[in-house]
């Protein structure tokens, strides 16, 4: 083979993989729609993403899964647009001083935490009609007042009583997209400021959703500013972590949370968020970058993903092998044959569970040569015995497999 030959084959095969590379993402999108099609998934969305210039991108992307089958919930936070309501109106923002800070809401606030949140909740439904999506802004949740806590009355600061989920369900087997407010309402129609965040727990948990979305607007742990403990899986795109991960790195985190940057508060905060809803039957939680176009379907339809996801179940475990698995196995090892066949490297065989017959013929058409284990040569678990060598020679014979000697 010639220099220009040898580059043009270099050009082929660099042309295939990268068209195998497209191929093998629209096969993992296909993957996960059908393995999450029907499901219902929850997304808190932080305020500051609606003001980024991607916001449409991200309303489109979700409108796209609730035509595509996905039961898709959204609890926007209105957090920092309250503020200002309220510093306009000289209302003083104040918090309770609990594990889970809340807005101490008064009489005269509640007017205005009612127009931000039903607000920001507008600017969903504009744009999901915008994606010809329908939705729904509902008073979905029923709430009860904090009442009295440290002699100071919260008046109209709640949690969650109840999440409406006959409601809900309705207007998602009518492939509505259901819109939760932070705000919820006593059995007598008393209106309560109520966090965004337990909103969105409550609703998950009581909906069973099997996945849950905090989309920010900053990288969170991809910033790379938390101590990340050893054997956590982590990637310039992504981490994986365990329930107990997650704890752990909470724990080695712990000395940053009162005095940390703002963008670390929101992280640490972030993830006791998302360690709730994983310990409360959520398989998974993810914590994507609301600002990056398409993380939410990067993270959804990718095995790779493009955030941070606490996750219960048995994602990405080990488990033994099934047959539904083969036609995936071999487009694996298929590069792994060709590579043995450019370079003559010789399959070598002991024994072989009847499984693995398909794959040795796959490798066989490709034109693998294969030869028996030598005797007393070295094998996982142990060294191979005599009985070994002939059970392979006797594979090769009755499978009629290309034969190569050992020099």
């Amino acid at each position: 083979m010639n220099n220009e030959e040898r580059i043009m084959n270099k050009e082929g095969m660099g042309m295939k993989n990268n068209s195998f590379s497209q191929v093998d993402m629209v096969r993992e999108a296909f993957h996960y729609q059908s393995r999450f099609k029907g499901s219902t998934m929850v997304f808190k969305i932080d305020y500051p993403v609606t003001e980024d210039p991607g916001f449409p991108y991200l309303v489109k992307d979700l409108a796209l899964l609730a035509k595509t089958g996905f039961k898709v919930v959204i609890v926007p936070g209105a957090k920092e647009f309250i503020d200002t309501l309220l510093d306009m109106q000289n209302i003083a923002a104040m918090w309770t001083d609990t594990k889970v800070p809340a807005r101490m809401t008064s009489t005269r606030a509640i007017p205005f935490v009612e127009m931000a949140a039903f607000h920001v909740a507008t600017k969903f439904m504009t744009r999901l009609s915008g994606s010809k999506v329908d939705a729904l802004i509902g008073n979905f949740v029923r709430a009860r007042g904090l009442g009295v806590v440290d002699g100071v009355d919260l008046q109209h600061t709640g949690t969650v009583e109840k999440i409406y989920v006959n409601s809900i369900s309705r207007c998602l087997d009518m492939g509505m997209v259901p819109i939760l407010p932070c705000i919820g309402w006593s059995p007598s129609g008393k209106p309560y400021n109520v966090p965004s965040d337990e909103i969105a727990l409550a609703a998950a948990t009581a909906l069973g959703a099997v996945k849950f979305f905090i989309v920010t607007a900053h990288r969170g742990l991809l910033a790379g500013k938390l101590k990340i403990p050893e054997g956590v899986e982590t990637r310039t795109d992504g981490v994986r972590l365990t329930p107990h991960e997650a704890e752990v790195l909470l724990s080695a985190n712990a000395l940053h949370k009162p005095d940390a940057e703002p963008e670390l508060q929101k992280t640490i905060k972030e993830l006791e968020l998302a360690l709730r809803v994983c310990r409360s039957g959520v398989d998974r939680v993810h914590i994507v970058d609301g600002r990056e176009e398409g993380s939410v379907l990067k993270e959804l339809f990718s095995n790779l993903g493009a955030g941070t996801m606490i996750y219960a179940d048995e994602y990405e475990s080990v488990r033994s092998f099934r047959s539904s698995d083969l036609p995936d196995v071999l487009r694996l090892m298929e590069p792994l044959m060709l590579c043995m066949l450019e370079h003559q490297v010789l399959w070598e065989l002991h024994t072989m569970a009847p499984k693995q017959k398909a794959i040795l013929f796959r490798a066989n058409e490709l034109g693998v040569r294969f030869s028996a284990t030598a005797d007393a040569h070295y094998i996982t678990g142990g060294w191979a015995n005599i009985s070994d060598h002939g059970k392979a020679e006797k594979i090769i014979d009755n499978l009629s497999l290309n034969r190569g000697n050992i020099y």
